[in-house]
């Protein structure tokens, strides 16, 4: 015979602290507190990063799961005309903008350096492409000579490895943030969840 039970419920705010910890894990649990759209989210801040810092039509990939395994990698051309300037000092900069006689900056077509990145922290690839344009310019200064195309890539591979580290900080800071117990409580309680009264969801 059919029994009607009452049961008394409660919104988060509600609760004991006990019982919003009990909360909070089990809504951590769910497979869809992180979902595609926050992946999408995350991506597209990354790659907004790389534009402003000189990478544009960045390809982002990474993996933050609290294990060996997590990376960050990213596969972009280079506009020298933004990079270069930081990179190397005005004395070699000369040297390449006269080489390439690049009077309104580099552009993308004298080099078109494309990087592809295997980002993981203990195994990190790079490799330059350049296209149209191979440039080898070897200069004396004071009393060393160096070659300033070989000087231009370790500062660019200092730079990449500079720059995947940071889109792995922002993608861990992001996914620490939806960890946290003020993203949670936030999303319980903008989203009317109900409980019991130790904290088991309804």
């Amino acid at each position: 015979m059919p029994r009607t039970i009452k049961k008394t419920v409660y919104k988060f705010d509600e609760l004991d602290e006990r019982a919003k910890d009990k909360a909070r894990e089990s809504f951590r649990t769910k497979d869809y507190w992180i979902d595609q759209g926050d992946i999408n989210m995350i991506s597209d801040d990354l790659k907004e990063y790389l534009e402003e810092q000189g990478f544009p039509n960045a390809d982002v990939s990474w993996s933050v799961g609290y294990c060996q395994g997590d990376y960050a990698a990213f596969k972009s051309e280079i506009n020298l005309d933004r990079v270069v300037e930081r990179l190397l000092d005005s004395f070699d900069l000369e040297v390449l903008k006269n080489c390439t006689d690049a009077e309104n900056g580099f552009g993308l077509r004298e080099f078109n350096v494309s990087v592809d990145y295997g980002g993981r922290r203990e195994s990190s690839r790079l490799s330059f492409e350049y296209d149209d344009y191979e440039l080898w310019v070897v200069v004396e200064r004071d009393g060393v000579t160096y070659n300033v195309a070989e000087k231009l890539e370790a500062a660019l591979e200092s730079e990449i490895e500079r720059l995947t580290s940071e889109l792995y900080d922002r993608a861990r800071s992001e996914i620490d943030y939806k960890y946290s117990d003020e993203y949670v409580d936030e999303c319980l309680i903008a989203n009317d969840y109900e409980f019991e009264e130790d904290g088991t969801p309804c």
